[in-house]
């Protein structure tokens, strides 16, 4: 969503005087957090010797994280409270979490954040933070613009000031993520707003004659990758006059896996294999059953001639059978030590069949290994039989309709 600049300016600077002064509320829990914070941004982000004791450095990220929970327990209405527990996880937590769990951590940091916002909807740290959250996400996570909303409501509420210095990091970062989306006309009015009102900031005169010298016809820039993210002690109490940003790291995450499983489906075009029932009756040693058909699959494995099914190596308990969405506690007949010789699944009453050996929907429940979702043909709206033999069985069957319109059927 694209915000009016003037509009929601008119609603938001208004507030914003009183927004500063409560941001420097102070009282002991706070007070306590934000030096707890303050030591482990010198671990993350100080000196290579600091960086270095992984040991403290995490101990003092835990402390702070620790602290500033305390603040919220003592006043839970407090938004500096919530914003400092956000931007100790963003600065000291993050670089400590490991790869399974750092998703979790810039959760855990946005949630503290969109809190401190809904106390305080003027909580420039807040804010500014959550748009950091969001522009540093994975590609594939498509939270730019998330991140662009956010510094739309910045820019607004900051309208023409130009303290403190930190506010520029708004234009910075929106002029970025605007470039990110390909809106290179909106990219290159930010920077040049940006560049006008912070002429001492270096990074948006750069980006400003570098937008410029593309021309309203050549695109956005790439984006420049050296951009740190600037962070900003700010507004836990006012930021003086020649106060530099300090920086919150980059969020670090694996590229997206790419699963692709097989999925094999009955008279079904789209699935990977189309099987028909005439397949299933002519399969060499399928005895015309189709749970020993799918043996023959890629990713099943014949373990001997029952109609279990064994699934990438799994117990065939873990691959479940489901006919028109309930689940079949036992789909086998005769059984035996080895398991059930025969399927009670007959191809000749199924409409459809769904068969994959991983990559199926959760809410198929408790399948570890496969899936068999097979949907049967329903009320037979004409009288016919069947009849097979083979080397195993011999069966036949018959449909027809109980009474014209009756809602059951015999078999």
């Amino acid at each position: 969503m694209k915000y009016s600049t003037l509009t929601v300016a008119a609603l938001l600077l208004a507030a914003c005087a009183a927004a500063v002064n409560a941001q420097q509320a102070s009282y002991p829990e706070l007070d306590a957090a934000r030096a707890a914070l303050e030591a482990c941004i010198l671990y993350a982000e100080g000196a290579a010797e600091l960086k270095a004791k992984k040991a403290e450095s995490k101990a003092a990220a835990e402390v702070a994280a620790k602290a500033f929970r305390a603040a919220i327990a003592a006043r839970p209405n407090d938004a500096n409270a919530h914003a400092g527990l956000g931007e100790a996880l963003s600065r000291c937590g993050i670089p400590h979490a490991s790869v399974t769990s750092i998703m979790n951590v810039v959760e855990e940091s946005s949630a503290a954040l969109e809190t401190a916002l809904k106390l305080e909807p003027t909580h420039w740290q807040a804010r500014f933070l959550l748009a950091l959250n969001n522009y540093h996400m994975p590609a594939f996570l498509n939270r730019t613009d998330a991140a662009i909303r956010e510094l739309e409501i910045l820019r607004a509420q900051q309208g023409e000031r130009t303290d403190p210095p930190n506010f520029a990091l708004t234009y910075l970062y929106l002029g970025d993520a605007y470039r990110r989306v390909g809106r290179a006309a909106d990219a290159r009015a930010t920077y040049a707003t940006g560049a006008r009102l912070f002429p001492a900031e270096a990074r948006l005169q750069e980006r400003m004659r570098a937008t410029s010298a593309a021309g309203p016809g050549g695109g956005a820039a790439s984006e420049d990758t050296t951009v740190a993210r600037d962070a900003v002690n700010a507004q836990r109490s006012t930021p003086p006059a020649d106060a530099v940003p300090a920086s919150i790291p980059t969020v670090h995450a694996l590229a997206p896996l790419r699963v692709e499983a097989t999925q094999h489906q009955l008279e079904e075009a789209r699935g990977g294999t189309s099987l028909r029932r005439i397949d299933i009756y002519t399969m060499p040693g399928g005895t015309g059953e189709m749970l020993q058909t799918l043996q023959a699959l890629p990713g099943t494995t014949r373990a001997g001639d029952g109609a279990d099914l064994y699934v990438r190596g799994g117990d065939p308990e873990e691959t479940p059978v489901f006919v028109n969405g309930g689940r079949l506690a036992f789909p086998g007949r005769w059984e035996s030590l080895n398991g059930s010789t025969m399927g009670v699944l007959d191809a000749n009453v199924l409409s459809k069949a769904y068969f994959s050996a991983g990559g199926f929907s959760a809410r198929y429940g408790n399948a570890l290994s496969g899936v068999v979702d097979v949907e049967s043909q329903g009320r037979p709206q004409q009288a016919r039989w069947r009849a097979g033999i083979n080397l195993v069985s011999a069966g036949a069957s018959v449909f027809r309709p109980l009474v014209p319109g009756s809602t059951s059927s015999t078999m």
